[in-house]
C-alpha cells in the first residue's frame, strides 16, 4: 500500500517531466524544420551556380577554343616554309619559293623553265 501511495505521488512529477520532454521535442523538431529548410535553399542556390559555372565554363571553352584554332592556323604558316624533298624537279630545283608573307606557292611553267634557261 505505501508503494502504491509513493507511485501516485510521484506521478504528477513524472507527468511533468514528460510534459517538459515532449515540450522539448517540439522545440527541436521546430529547429530541425527551419536547418532543413535552410539546407534546401542552400542546394537549390548550389545547382543554380552549378549551371551558371557549367554555361560560363562552356561559352568560355568555346572561346578559348575559337582562340586556340585561330593561333594555330596563325601559327601554321611556318610549317609551310619547311622544304618538302617532294617538291623538288629531277634537277634538284625547288618548286617553291618564299612569298613575302611567308606562304610558298607553286611556280609556273615559265618561271621553271627560265630558271632552268638561265643557269
Amino acid at each position: 500500500m505505501l508503494e502504491v501511495e509513493r507511485a501516485n505521488q510521484s506521478k504528477p512529477e513524472l507527468v511533468a517531466k514528460i510534459e517538459v520532454a515532449e515540450a522539448d521535442l517540439q522545440t527541436r523538431k521546430k529547429f530541425l524544420d527551419v536547418a532543413l529548410n535552410h539546407v534546401e535553399a542552400a542546394n537549390i542556390g548550389k545547382l543554380a551556380v552549378e549551371e551558371a559555372l557549367r554555361r560560363w565554363r562552356a561559352e568560355n571553352a568555346q572561346k578559348r577554343r575559337c582562340i586556340d584554332n585561330n593561333a594555330k592556323f596563325k601559327n601554321s604558316y611556318p610549317g609551310l616554309q619547311r622544304r618538302d624533298p617532294m617538291m623538288l624537279d629531277l634537277n634538284g630545283l625547288n618548286l617553291l619559293i618564299d612569298d613575302t608573307c611567308g606562304l610558298k606557292h607553286s611556280l609556273s611553267n615559265g618561271e621553271i623553265l627560265s630558271s632552268k634557261l638561265g643557269s
